[in-house]
């Protein structure tokens, strides 16, 4: 069998599976003129003819006048069924015999028929190649509804929102009534740009059309209005449904969880439940992560046993996340259970664990989770190499903190600021400051973590003129500090004794800043108090907080209490305070 033979009997193959056409049809339409095509296409060096450049270089005149002056009914036969080839084979042909078929297309004058050429924008939008896609759509003499409506699909999985926005508004002077594919085409795009008028435009319209009671469309704009953050207007499109499906409940639970409505978000899914429709992998995974954030730890629980009913727990996400949560919750005896249980773990778990066990002082067991993950050959990421890191900061191995520099260097994490961060921290509490240093100058371009690093590295080795002078130079550099900024800085400051300068730059902070001070903060000024035997007066500081003191306070002002009358007074009602808290805890 020849070449022809071979490209026609592929090509019957694809066509019998999608079975969208006869076989009798398909051999009209490999009469003898597409068979020659077909011939000369195996010459084509296919992905140069067929590339953006093919397709601007292309003269539009001589091939709308070859089309004008061959049109026929043969014509119409071949742009029908060549539309119909591409489709069926769209998800089964390599890109290789795609490109063949646009140089066949381009070679007939099919090009420019609306229903072939959208049939190759489909494929090239597949490809994520929009530069093809939208220059073989502007080669369109005649646009109907479905190259439009391909076109803005396209446009809205490949980001570019506002140009598919501006498309449908062309497409609606030029057509007096899109259809309802058309809408649902353009949602998308209005959700991810948060253009809400232009949304409650669209949603009038599907009114008017009364469309506006059809599943897809009703799921688009729940998206649409909780991305437009008008929950609602989302809420009430989803109470009139008559139908809603997982994907309604998903758009309307997530939607509340970006919108910040937790508690609501729980609700619907207590009535997803009750509606006898499943949760899938998105809605329990968000759910899980919020836990913490309301202090549900009940809730947790019966998620973790929705997800062993489900079968979700086979899932790692499932599992990473569930074990995130009992960390969270200070829960590690349960996320250790839960980590040995879990048949599936990918590297994120497993970083995941032993971050865990680095965050609760938990170094060797860290360290043990390491070697089985090189004994599994699991992949290692930053996550993995930042615990690392902690647990050898944590027991003071200088060499095996060495040879995981060595080993992040080989895996080529020596410009991630993240990493290089969590080395420095190594360095330090290590003593080495100069290696910790030379890290630092090291980077090009320092975030916050990075100068939070060095500051506070500056203050655990008693040098907090440096500590000082590196804020000033991150403000030079234009950075605005953040809490944990600021809490390296306190702290640099409380070691070192400098009373005035932790005063400032804690008087500083909301004013002329705009952060707030934490618990985190106070309890360093009340350190700085108490080291500069002020306990009265941090004693003071204490009653002013504009929130409860925790245990971590008064043991703060307890130590620094001396022998003097004033003393013993504040350190009575510091331990008062502490009997308090271990009983209502």
């Amino acid at each position: 069998m020849d070449n022809t033979g071979l490209i026609s009997s592929y090509f019957l193959h694809y066509q019998l599976l999608a079975s969208s056409i006869s076989v009798t049809q398909f051999l009209i339409l490999l009469s003898s003129e597409m068979v020659f095509l077909l011939r000369k296409a195996i010459f084509f060096k296919l992905r140069s003819n067929c590339s953006t450049k093919l397709l601007k270089v292309a003269s539009f005149p001589a091939t709308r006048l070859f089309f004008s002056s061959t049109t026929s009914r043969m014509d119409s036969i071949y742009s029908s069924k060549i539309s119909q080839i591409i489709r069926a084979i769209n998800g089964e042909a390599s890109d290789d015999t795609k490109y063949g078929i646009h140089c066949i297309a381009i070679k007939s004058a099919l090009n420019v028929e609306a229903s072939v050429a959208t049939s190759i924008i489909s494929f090239y939008l597949h490809l994520n190649d929009l530069e093809s896609a939208r220059s073989l759509f502007y080669l369109i003499p005649t646009k109907d509804f479905i190259s439009c409506t391909a076109m803005i699909t396209g446009l809205s999985k490949c980001g570019e929102f506002m140009e598919a926005i501006n498309m449908f508004r062309s497409m609606q002077s030029y057509f007096d009534s899109p259809n309802l594919v058309s809408f649902l085409s353009v949602l998308p795009a209005c959700a991810n740009t948060g253009s809400l008028q232009y949304g409650k435009q669209i949603h009038g319209s599907t009114i008017r059309r009364e469309w506006h009671m059809e599943g897809k469309l009703q799921n688009s704009l729940i998206d649409m209005y909780a991305k437009c953050c008008n929950m609602n207007a989302a809420s009430l499109v989803f109470d009139a449904m008559e139908t809603k499906d997982d994907i309604s409940w998903k758009n309307l639970i997530i939607g509340c969880i970006q919108n910040g409505v937790l508690r609501k978000a729980i609700g619907y899914f207590s009535r997803m439940r009750t509606s006898q429709v499943e949760p899938g992998e998105i809605i329990v995974r968000n759910l899980i992560a919020i836990c913490p954030q309301l202090n549900c730890f009940k809730f947790g629980i019966e998620l973790h046993c929705c997800c062993i009913k489900n079968g979700l727990l086979t899932l790692a996400s499932i599992g990473a996340a569930i074990l995130k949560m009992y960390a969270d919750f200070k829960e590690i005896e349960m996320a250790q259970l839960l980590f040995s249980d879990l048949q599936h773990k990918d590297h994120i778990t497993w970083s995941m664990m032993m971050s865990v066990c680095s965050h609760t002082k938990q170094a060797v067991r860290a360290l043990k989770i390491f070697n089985d993950m090189v004994i599994e050959n699991v992949e290692v990421n930053e996550i993995t190499l930042v615990s690392l890191l902690q647990a050898c900061s944590l027991l003071r191995a200088l060499e095996l903190g060495r040879c995981t520099h060595g080993h992040l260097i080989k895996l080529g994490y020596n410009c991630n600021a993240f990493v290089i961060s969590s080395l420095i921290n190594f360095y330090c509490k290590l003593g080495i400051l100069g290696k910790a240093e030379i890290l630092f100058n090291s980077l090009q371009e320092k975030d916050l973590v990075c100068w939070s690093s060095m500051i506070h590295g500056y203050g655990i080795n008693g040098h907090g003129e440096k500590a000082i002078r590196s804020f000033s130079a991150m403000l030079d550099q234009g950075l605005m500090p953040n809490e944990i900024v600021f809490v390296s800085l306190l702290s640099a400051c409380s070691r070192c004794g400098f009373l005035d300068e932790g005063w400032k730059w804690f008087n500083s902070m909301e004013e002329k800043f705009g952060v707030t001070p934490s618990l985190a903060h106070y309890a360093c000024i009340v350190d700085l108090l108490g080291r500069k035997g002020k306990v009265e007066r941090a004693l003071e500081v204490i009653r002013t907080m504009p929130f409860e003191p925790d245990g971590s306070i008064w043991i703060a002002l307890l130590s620094w209490c001396g022998t003097s009358d004033g003393d013993l007074k504040v350190a009575e009602i510091a331990a008062e305070k502490l009997v308090r808290i271990d009983q209502t805890g």
